[in-house]
């Protein structure tokens, strides 16, 4: 597991670190197909952690899952020139 520490957007707003972690490389299937992704898990302060199954160097969503919302997307559909 790889660690980083960023912030989101500075708008004047106290915003404190969100930590992303860097969990796994794994290969998960969506109604768009099969994809080779990582998954990440993004811990906002004060908010339970949510997580984003993506493709590297395209850095596309393929499934993005957060409790605290009580929902899951899968990539549906893509098309590629």
């Amino acid at each position: 597991m790889v660690s980083t520490w960023f912030r989101f957007g500075d708008r004047g707003l106290d915003q404190p670190h969100r930590r992303a972690d860097i969990l796994r490389r794994a290969r998960i299937t969506v109604p768009a197909g099969t994809f080779d992704v990582r998954h990440y898990r993004i811990r906002p302060a004060h908010y339970p952690p949510l997580d984003l199954w993506v493709i590297p160097g395209d850095f596309l969503f393929v499934r993005l899952a957060w409790d605290y919302l009580g929902t899951r997307y899968d990539l549906a559909e893509l098309a590629r020139d």
